[in-house]
């Protein structure tokens, strides 16, 4: 596919990157020349501003933003010719999103909003946006992230509010788990058991719920870490 990629920040060059080696094409509209010779030796990858590039587009046309505000998303939606499919992978307010749905709507276009989480270097994509649209760009998607790590969670804006939502969710987990360990430390059993074999135990048979991957390495790390504590206690005490 082609698509005008807007920014010429760290996101937008990784996401050039990831795009161009799956053999995608991309118009760059950003005055860093030396990011656009970067990606030259990757792919196929002109610098050309947006208004010209779309002319160039085959369908479905794609802008790709990674850095415009909300404010300014809103402006640029005013000169986007019917059926472009803007796509906003920067952090924006859920309300902010569906703003922009509606303006691009009035002009026949179209929007998604990409909530994007990095965890070891493994992206996660929360997607939001009308189904068909969102097919249209599952090319990118499957090229920026692989299969199966991408999620179409709704409507438009929806993409943005499950990534807090998720945030939300593993702050909430890191701060359980610190606490059991902090109790099972402090409890007479300490030096008997084996932190790690029973909150992974706990976890895969007991719930048998999924965790992220910062979860499980949280969780690892601190196991590993009393282990090694009740292990120096055991040479000290012999």
């Amino acid at each position: 596919m082609q698509l005008v990629l807007l920014g010429g920040n760290f996101e937008a060059e990784d996401i050039a990157r990831r795009l161009l080696t799956g053999g995608h094409e991309i118009y760059l509209d950003s005055q860093d020349t030396s990011l656009l010779k970067r990606l030259g030796y990757i792919g196929r990858v002109a610098r050309m501003e947006t208004q010209e590039a779309l002319g160039r587009l085959s369908e479905p046309r794609v802008v790709w933003s990674t850095e415009l505000s909300g404010r300014q998303l809103r402006e640029l939606a005013e000169h986007l010719p019917a059926g472009t499919i803007l796509v906003n992978s920067r952090a924006q307010y859920f309300e902010d999103n569906i703003q922009i749905t509606d303006r691009l709507a009035e002009h026949g276009g179209h929007y998604i909003d990409v909530g994007a989480m990095i965890d070891d270097h493994r992206l996660a994509l929360f997607v939001g946006g009308d189904q068909q649209v969102f097919q249209d760009v599952e090319p990118l998607l499957t090229a920026i992230a692989g299969k199966g790590s991408y999620y179409h969670c709704g409507p438009s804006g929806a993409g943005h509010f499950l990534r807090c939502m998720q945030q939300k969710y593993e702050v909430q987990v890191h701060s359980a788990l610190a606490s059991i360990i902090s109790e099972i430390r402090r409890s007479p059993f300490n030096e008997e058991i084996n932190l790690e074999a029973f909150l992974i135990f706990g976890h895969l048979f007991c719930k048998k719920q999924p965790l992220p991957d910062s979860v499980w390495n949280f969780l690892i790390t601190h196991a590993h870490a009393a282990v090694c504590e009740m292990q120096q206690q055991g040479e000290t005490v012999a």
